[in-house]
């Protein structure tokens, strides 16, 4: 979708939540429950978040001999999610990394591909918590209508994205897309250079020990984003155990990830309330937690895209020497 429909999708998705809501006034009720000490708490969560999913991303960087700094990855990575939120495409986080990246003289090259295996297996580990979820669901709600439905939605994302994933290290899979498809599609400059990062991509699939450990990291990663939906319920003064979140927060960001609005604003709500009133969330209280965990997250990376903007120093990127 164009960005100029994402925008049109989310405007039109909040205000028909406004009105379904009757207004904003019970969810804005609700955000002032918000306990400060749940919200310090719930920052200091994502700057956890944000290191592990840097740590996770210079170990690929790594495997392919490139070294970056803890510290200046993490700058970046914060950095790429505040523009991300800004940018009215799919891929403006991923882009706004590539560019920082390739400013400290690393290849886009392997960049590129060192953010297309870690897409690929969040995507694997989200479509397995949304199993779980389902399964939660189901042994306590029985297996009803919408449970149903979820079943079937998530067992063909699963497939779909096992699919793609076993294809994008397939040598067949490689011809077919680079001989047959894009050669005939783009030029012969932009197809090599496409080609030189699917083949830099596919390296990480040499070692399966190596995607193993990064897929752990990644389910632990996700797992983490559990507790931060479970702390700002809290704060709001919201009673959701444990197996509520499990039940619901996986099914939510696995929605989420439609590319159909701008960085989920509206969709991601809407899937809050759908989702949370399956264990009787009402839906003032669902929309709550989604705004102030949309608001807390950008307030907990800005500290860090604000010290990537002021730092100027360059890395080299094959002994992570600061000069």
């Amino acid at each position: 979708m164009k960005p100029a429909g994402k925008v049109v999708v989310s405007a039109g998705l909040v205000a028909l939540l406004v009105w379904q809501l009757g207004g904003i006034e019970d969810v804005v009720a609700a955000v002032r429950r918000l306990d400060p000490r749940h919200a310090l708490a719930v920052v200091l969560a994502h700057w956890l978040d944000r290191a592990l999913m840097t740590f996770k991303w210079t170990l690929l960087l790594a495997r392919r001999g490139i070294r970056l700094p803890l510290y200046r990855g993490l700058t970046i990575y914060c950095a790429s999610m505040i523009w991300g939120t800004l940018l009215p495409t799919s891929v403006g986080a991923d882009a706004a990394r590539i560019v920082s990246t390739s400013r400290l003289g690393i290849s886009v090259k392997e960049v590129v591909a060192s953010i297309a295996i870690e897409r690929a297996i969040g995507s694997l580990a989200a479509c397995a918590l949304a199993l779980a979820s389902v399964a939660v669901l189901t042994a306590r709600l029985g297996l009803g209508a919408e449970v149903h439905a979820l079943w079937l939605a998530t067992g063909a994302a699963v497939l779909l994205v096992t699919g793609l994933f076993v294809a994008s290290f397939s040598k067949i899979g490689f011809d077919l897309l680079h001989q047959r498809l894009l050669a005939r599609v783009v030029g012969a400059h932009i197809a090599g250079r496409l080609r030189a990062m699917h083949e830099a991509y596919q390296t990480y699939g040499r070692t399966r020990g190596g995607l193993l450990v990064f897929g752990a990291l990644t389910l632990a990663e996700q797992l983490l984003c559990l507790g931060i939906i479970w702390g700002i319920a809290h704060g709001l003064g919201i009673a959701l155990t444990a197996m509520d979140v499990l039940a619901t927060a996986p099914l939510i960001f696995l929605m989420s990830r439609l590319p159909i609005t701008v960085d989920g604003v509206g969709l991601t709500e809407w899937t809050f309330v759908a989702v949370m009133s399956l264990t009787g969330v009402p839906p003032a209280e669902a929309v709550a937690i989604a705004v102030v965990g949309r608001v807390v997250q950008v307030l907990a990376w800005s500290p860090w895209a604000m010290a990537h903007a002021l730092g100027t120093r360059r890395v080299n990127p094959s002994t992570g020497v600061t000069a």
